[in-house]
């Protein structure tokens, strides 16, 4: 699904090396709608990182739908597709299918046994070990078969999205914060204060080569420090950006609620709009073994499944889930939080 998902999808194209930039601090800068101070701050990279990863590693297990549309616009005939990310996760233990989401029909259900599966990319990661299956059929009637495809380590880095979600991705650009951490990658970091006392801290990377290339985090700290916006530029221009819309899950984490991106031409044309939103999710509610197996596709028979234990799959919710009589939590897509 990679070559559908382009922003998520790829890896950025510039190399942000280790070197900060030239950005002043202690400065006041004007714009025709809000007043930024700018200041120094004490801060460290380290610090925002260990704070996002609190955040996260406080979500033991997992389950949702995310719904994603992409929209081509780089022809004069714009071109939209929609795909949903069924995902679950207990541990180190996932399950990740991706979708697509046809114009005129009904969304896809992960319990529904008419949803056409053969469609799909299904990831699942037990013990540790990735088995990458493509749903195939040999004909239109047969029910479809899954063949599994070996990943190699460059494959994985690059599609983190579909391999294993997590709800960290939907608020991240690829590198992220905690790769460029990794990777000791050197930045300028500032604490913007709006003119109605509102703080936020960015942090900037630029390339070493006087390319005026570089990326752009803004952070809220009274969330965790995630990312409300994102910016990639090239060449002193912007060749991506990405605006997120931060939620608070009713058990007080902090997650990335709504996400739209764009990618910019050299002209700063609008070449492609992405928007990702949650149909539902809950965190630590306990994920039943059996849908981390991939049964909820009917593409793995119940009577394959000797024991769900043995293959690594942590039984939080009882050895046999019923299948829901009622709808999931159905989120508004313009809600902000969850």
């Amino acid at each position: 699904m990679s070559h559908l998902i382009k922003f998520c999808f790829l890896s950025l194209l510039f190399a942000v090396t280790c070197s900060a930039n030239s950005l002043s601090a202690d400065s006041t800068v004007s714009t025709n709608t809000v007043s930024l101070k700018v200041e120094q701050t004490s801060l460290t990279l380290a610090e925002i990182v260990s704070e996002q990863n609190k955040n996260y590693d406080m979500m033991h297990n997992g389950r949702g739908d995310v719904v994603g549309s992409i929209l081509d616009l780089s022809t004069t005939q714009t071109k939209e597709m929609r795909i949903v990310v069924f995902f679950a996760f207990d541990g180190q233990d996932s399950i990740t299918m991706c979708q697509p989401w046809d114009f005129g029909t009904v969304i896809p259900d992960r319990w529904n046994k008419q949803t056409d599966w053969s469609r799909s990319s299904i990831s699942i990661i037990s013990n540790g070990n990735l088995t990458y299956n493509l749903p195939v059929k040999k004909n239109s009637t047969d029910k479809p078969e899954l063949k599994t495809v070996t990943v190699n380590s460059k494959i994985k880095e690059a599609n983190k999205f579909s391999l294993r979600f997590h709800p960290k991705l939907l608020g991240d650009m690829l590198p992220s914060l905690n790769e460029l951490f990794r990777n000791e990658c050197g930045c300028l970091i500032t604490k913007q204060v709006e003119s109605d006392k509102r703080e936020t801290i960015v942090v900037d990377f630029s390339a070493s080569d006087k390319s005026f290339s570089g990326l752009r985090f803004v952070l809220d700290p009274q969330k965790a420090y995630l990312a409300e916006s994102i910016i990639e530029y090239r060449n002193g221009m912007v060749s991506k950006s990405a605006k997120i819309t931060i939620g608070q899950l009713p058990n007080k984490l902090f997650i990335p609620a709504k996400m739209e991106c764009y990618v910019f031409d050299e002209n700063q044309k609008a070449i492609l709009n992405e928007n990702w939103y949650y149909r539902f999710i809950e965190i630590d509610k306990g994920v039943p073994a059996l849908e981390l197996s991939g049964i909820t596709t009917g593409l793995v028979e119940l009577d394959s499944i000797v024991d769900t234990k043995s293959q690594g799959v942590r039984d939080t919710t009882g050895k046999n889930p019923k299948i829901p009589t009622t709808a999931p939590q159905i989120l508004n897509k313009h809600d902000a939080d969850l």
